[in-house]
């Protein structure tokens, strides 16, 4: 089951949206983004940012490293962000 975040940012960042009404993400019942960020880490004071993918079985986020690949400023910057990914 896939939830998403539409491209609304409030006062606390992206949230939940099932039309035009804030509606709630599948695992947690949270509204916004940065409360699924905090399940898995609670101490994570970082930006939210999308997309973001969650492990169910492990229970925690999966570090998004193909958006990190994808927007590598450098072939350095690449290397080092593609390999751990695969």
């Amino acid at each position: 089951m896939i939830s998403f975040a539409r491209p609304t940012r409030g006062l606390e960042g992206w949230i939940f949206e099932n039309g035009t009404e804030t509606s709630k993400e599948h695992l947690f019942g949270k509204t916004r983004l940065h409360e699924v960020y905090t399940t898995s880490h609670p101490d994570y004071t970082g930006r939210v940012t999308v997309p973001m993918l969650w492990d169910k079985k492990q229970g925690c986020m999966v570090n998004n490293g193909v958006y990190k690949t994808g927007y590598a400023r450098s072939q350095d910057a690449y290397e080092e962000s593609v390999v751990p990914l695969f």
